[in-house]
């Protein structure tokens, strides 16, 4: 009988963040209107959300790529902000981190009900702007 090996084994660490430290740094892609909410609370807090989900990501290069590679719905807003929201370890490592993109990118899928839960544990939001301007009227 033929041992078969695997070419390539793929261990996802259900846990992406930084070892060790009480806060960590969560990335999250939004447009211009909660990029303003945000700002109006004084870079505290999310508002409440449109959808039924959001989905910050650990990694700062995914959420710079969905802001410069997906559209949205909004094609009149082509302005896209990634928020960098320091956050609470001990939160959000009780959430559970899906892979997503060939398991290369990680992202939390936090409910519209969870967000004032994850808006308490919340240490600063801080944003930069991606401007995609592929839209001509």
């Amino acid at each position: 009988m033929t041992e078969i090996k695997p070419d390539k084994i793929i261990i996802v660490d259900n846990d992406p963040l930084p070892k060790g430290k009480d806060w960590v740094y969560l990335y999250l892609t939004v447009d211009s209107m909660t990029h303003h909410l945000v700002e109006l609370s004084g870079n505290t807090k999310l508002p409440p959300i449109k959808g039924h989900f959001i989905f910050p990501t650990p990694q700062e290069e995914y959420a710079i790529k969905q802001a410069t590679t997906f559209g949205g719905k909004d094609k009149f807003d082509s302005t896209k902000f990634v928020l960098k929201i320091k956050v609470r370890r001990a939160y959000i490592s009780m959430q559970v981190a899906h892979a997503y993109g060939g398991e290369s990118y990680q992202e939390y899928w936090l409910a519209r009900s969870e967000i004032d839960r994850f808006n308490k544990n919340i240490d600063g939001i801080t944003t930069y702007r991606i401007v995609k301007n592929d839209f001509i009227p």
